[in-house]
């Protein structure tokens, strides 16, 4: 049986996606604070965070179709409102993000680098505020019901 016949389960895909998400994010903001500004004038940069961006995309569609482990069919209404509200953050951040991609791939020029990065930061700032409040509602649908 090869690796790729093997179905995981939700809980641990989805781990394993959030690690190299953050993974790579960890580099991208360690490469902006080295080089400042100066990282949007690299390909290789430019490259790896296109890269990224269109592996947050498919995990923003992995965890909606797969309906955060229920979370989106759950009888619990406050759940079914959260995870409601995270698929409407997947889209503002898709958009958010695209924009940012358009301007580091072709920057007008009254865009200045130093506003694009800070841009940047403002919006991985929100990603992780995002991944924080996803995990804690995943982790209280993943946990079994305790009668303490």
């Amino acid at each position: 049986m090869s690796t790729a016949s093997i179905r995981f389960p939700f809980s641990i895909e989805l781990s394993e996606q959030h690690v190299a998400l953050r993974n790579t994010l960890r580099w991208v903001e360690a490469e902006m604070a080295r080089k400042r500004e100066r990282v949007f004038d690299e390909r290789r940069f430019l490259g790896l965070f296109r890269t990224w961006a269109d592996h947050l995309r498919l995990h923003f569609r992995f965890e909606e179709e797969h309906g955060f482990e229920g979370g989106l069919g759950s009888l619990d209404q406050e759940i079914r409102e959260l995870t409601g509200c995270f698929v409407r953050q997947h889209r503002s951040l898709q958009t958010r993000l695209d924009a940012l991609l358009a301007l580091t791939t072709a920057r007008p020029p009254g865009i200045e680098p130093a506003v694009l990065l800070e841009e940047l930061l403002r919006f991985f700032h929100e990603l992780r505020r995002h991944d924080v409040l996803e995990n804690a509602v995943l982790d209280r649908i993943s946990r079994p019901e305790s009668s303490a």
